[in-house]
């Protein structure tokens, strides 16, 4: 790692210089770019380890909340911050572990996003997994202290990577952050957004975790908040009511009806993971599906095989019997497509 009287100017060149011309593979990648390069201003002005531990999570949030957009740091000249040259690069090792032994230090929302990043990586290193593991002890710590954005954004986190969610020694009860989380989201339900509620399914279902009671009360707290519905919302509320089977007509039904009234918010790749998702609870009607495809088949050209695939079930289970030339159509173009063909 730099050492911290290392020139903020060499630094700054050092970020610069890239013999590798490859794209960014990951936003990961991206975001530890940004993570980095903001590390770079503050290294040599960094107070000594008394009172160093706030500057180690506000720094390491970059690489959380940084995004592609004009107000990145990211530039065309970051391009050579591939995943493999970050999770190589020296630094990396010394800034996560240094924040790593300070997280206890760190606020609740900056332990949450921090974890968040860690996270987002597509394969973890060691220094990420423990980075993961003693944010999942810190965070049972802290009763009371996790807003229901930032309890979901851990849980999620956490769960992504199988951490804290089943109890050692195969017993098959909940982990000790499981267990956190379960009860802070039942105390804190009835402040819980749409948006959190579904995050907190989607991070039970990843943890491998059946909770019917939890379940209830999520999907309760969401037929509440209804109308605070976002148009992404709808969408991963029906994914992942698909993936853990739960089929509850009324509230699927309703969140169809959300979702055709904005159909024209959507992108091709979120309407057709929508009409997979409803095919999936056997509760698409072919006229919805037949409503659904005007806004697809403009863009069938853009599909991956993996989403023509999707849309062939949902034509299937909707028997569309009408739309046997798209089907033999959508065939043809998965045997001639892009991507993956062993779905």
């Amino acid at each position: 790692g730099a050492p911290a009287s290392e020139p903020r100017a060499r630094l700054h060149a050092d970020l610069r210089s890239s013999s590798s011309s490859a794209s960014l593979s990951t936003s990961a990648a991206r975001r530890f770019a940004n993570f980095v390069r903001a590390w770079g201003t503050v290294w040599e002005d960094m107070p000594s380890s008394s009172s160093s531990p706030p500057f180690l999570p506000r720094v390491f949030l970059v690489s959380s909340s940084a995004s592609s957009s004009s107000s990145s740091l990211i530039r065309d000249r970051d391009a050579g911050w591939t995943y493999d040259r970050v999770t190589s690069d020296g630094r990396f090792h010394v800034l996560v572990a240094a924040l790593t032994s300070r997280l206890e230090d760190c606020p609740s929302r900056s332990l949450a996003l921090s974890a968040d990043a860690a996270a987002r990586f597509r394969a973890p290193t060691p220094e990420l997994l423990g980075l993961l593991e003693r944010a999942s002890e810190e965070a049972v710590a802290r009763e009371n202290s996790f807003k229901p954005r930032h309890l979901t954004v851990l849980a999620q986190a956490l769960a992504s990577r199988g951490v804290g969610g089943v109890a050692e020694g195969g017993a098959g009860g909940l982990g000790p952050t499981a267990a956190f989380v379960r009860g802070e989201a039942m105390r804190q339900m009835q402040e819980f957004s749409p948006s959190c509620c579904v995050a907190l399914l989607e991070a039970f279902r990843r943890w491998g975790i059946h909770d019917r009671q939890l379940a209830d009360m999520a999907l309760e707290r969401l037929s509440d908040a209804f109308d605070d519905l976002g148009s992404r919302d709808v969408v991963d509320a029906l994914i992942v009511m698909s993936k853990l089977g739960i089929s509850r007509g009324a509230l699927v039904q309703r969140l169809c009806g959300v979702f055709m009234a904005r159909l024209g918010q959507f992108s091709c790749r979120h309407v057709v993971a929508v009409l997979y998702a409803v095919s999936r609870l056997r509760l698409l009607s072919p006229r919805d599906l037949d409503e659904a495809l005007t806004a697809v088949v403009p863009e069938l050209g853009s599909l991956q095989n993996e989403q023509v695939a999707q849309l062939l079930y949902s034509l299937a289970m909707a028997d569309a019997d009408h739309q046997r030339g798209l089907a033999r159509l959508l065939a043809v173009q998965y045997a001639e497509g892009r991507g993956r063909k062993d779905l």
